[in-house]
Order: C-alpha cells, then structure tokens, then sequence
C-alpha cells in the first residue's frame, strides 16, 4: 500500500495515501468515516508491538470489490469517476462509502495550477480533495461546534422534523427526497440518515422514515417510490453494503464494532470463530517499553521526592 506523497512532514510518508485509504484512521486527515481497516490491523498486527483481533468483516468500504482499475487508473477517466466513490458535479448529494456520513461532491478552485498528474477538469485549477490527489469526493460541510457533524451516529441534525432524520447508533446515510404530503417543506433529494434494522431471512434492509414510515429495500438495492402519505423516492443500497452480520446482527459503527461479533461476506476473510472472547485491541509491550516506562515513572518518583 503506497504512503502519502502529499503535506508536510507529518503526513507524506507517514501515513496511507488517502486516494487508495480515505476513511481509514490511518490516513493523514480528518474526514467525515472514521474506520480502522484490516490493513490497518494487520500493519500493527506486523510493528510486533501489538496483538489484534481482525473483527471489522469488511466494515472499510473504500474501493471495495472495485478491483485493479481503482488501484492503478486515475479516479477521473475522459470526464467521468471510475467509480461511486468520486465524483464531477459539485454539490451533488452523496453518502460516504461506508454509510456512516452524509456529503456532497466537493470541487475547489485552488490559487494556482494543480500538477498536472492530478488534474481532471479543463481549468487546471479545479480538483478535489488535495491529500486524495486531488480527486472530487464527498465532503461534509464543516461546523464549529461538532468535530463530525455529518456523521449519522454522532453528529446533529439541521433538519426539519418532516425530514423523518434520525441521529444514532443504529443509523445510515441514505440518498432520499421522501417526505410527508402534507409537509410544507422544501422537497429535495439529499443525503438524509435513516434508522435501520437487517432483515438476515430476507436479506432486507429496513429502513425508518420518522415514526410512521418504514421502507424494506430490496436486497440488490434501486429506487423506491414512496408510498403511506409520503411522496419522493429513497435509493437503497445492497444489503450487503450495510448488513455483513447474521441473526439481525451487524457491525453498524466504527465505535463500537469491536465487541461485536461479524460474520464475514464472501469475499472477506472468514471470521475466527475459536476467538470470540475480546472487546479491544490489546497492546503488547516490548520489553524496551517496558523499561523505558519503568525509568521513566522511578524519574517522576524521585523528583516528586524532592520537590
């Protein structure tokens, strides 16, 4: 996996490069999916320093299943994104890969010209996301009082009521225009989180619209017409891409998913079920560690002694 060849000091080359990883905890900035992936682990997994549990069954969505063309193409091809995780038209409304944040397509025009590698628009000083090469992808609108405002799990809603958005643990991203026909408010398709449930026997996601609307997508995903006083349409994904979990259970937030237990999908690893006993990460000491943080406590000690 190459390392960061954008920023200063404390970024390029020492960080996953975030065209290949964004979204990854590991990558050199904030952005709105906060996720440890099994290449993460499996990094801290390799230092020696740690001893890990590989629990996510695929909870990084980044590039998924999209194959060689993600890794080596650029993600604006002729004019068009390579795939869903880029985009050309600006504000256009878009969930994170991982479902966790809403966003919108995000075009800056920059004070000079963007090395030409990474210019995908006629004016050179047009491009995306700088870390990520440049390329457009969603982005959140940033707020003062929130360090993820957007994040379905975490964040606040600005939303109306009749918008039926709902802020939690158990929500997702969703690219809707329902609303109530009686509503007065403005009808727009946009990034809305949803609460939801799996449907492991049907293999359905089941989505709450507020209090009174619930929507059972189809397992391949499309568009849904509204119905029950609502008018507009929601896009559903695949089942898959948010329900990996059996029994109705899903790994549904990089916050708590390490106490969960994930069945993996087809083409993730399979989950060790001979290790189903752990809550954390567990941090292994070396024994230089330990002996450096026993000299450092016995310095503290005496100075304390002294003073």
């Amino acid at each position: 996996m190459p390392l960061e060849d954008h920023g200063g000091e404390g970024s390029a080359g020492s960080h996953w490069e975030s065209r290949l990883m964004l979204g990854d905890y590991m990558v050199s900035t904030d952005y709105m999916d906060i996720v440890i992936s099994d290449i993460t682990i499996a990094l801290f997994e390799d230092s020696g320093l740690y001893k890990v549990e590989y629990y996510s069954g695929g909870l990084f969505k980044f590039g998924k299943n999209k194959g060689c063309s993600f890794f080596n193409d650029k993600c604006i091809v002729k004019g068009k994104p390579i795939s869903e995780e880029f985009c050309v038209s600006p504000r256009q409304p878009m969930c994170s890969q991982s479902r966790t944040s809403k966003g919108f397509c995000t075009i800056y025009e920059y004070y000079t010209t963007i090395p030409s590698d990474y210019q995908y628009f006629k004016n050179p000083t047009y491009g995306g996301f700088s870390p990520a090469n440049y390329c457009p992808i969603p982005m959140y609108d940033y707020s003062d009082t929130d360090y993820y405002p957007s994040n379905c799990k975490v964040g606040t809603s600005t939303l109306n009521w009749d918008y039926g958005e709902v802020i939690g643990k158990d929500s997702f991203c969703f690219l809707s225009s329902l609303l109530p026909i009686s509503s007065i408010q403005n009808q727009i398709y946009q990034p809305i989180c949803y609460k939801v449930k799996c449907n492991s026997i049907n293999r359905q996601i089941i989505v709450s619209v507020g209090y009174y609307l619930t929507v059972n997508c189809p397992t391949n995903g499309g568009n849904i017409t509204a119905s029950y006083d609502y008018k507009g349409i929601i896009t559903c994904p695949k089942y898959t891409d948010i329900c990996d979990g059996e029994d109705n259970e899903v790994c549904n937030s990089s916050f708590d998913c390490l106490s969960n237990e994930v069945e993996a999908d087809q083409d993730s690893y399979e989950y060790d079920r001979k290790n189903l006993a752990f809550t954390s990460i567990n941090y292994v000491s070396s024994d230089k560690y330990i002996q450096m943080n026993y000299i450092f406590h016995l310095g503290a000690f005496i100075l304390l002694f002294l003073n």
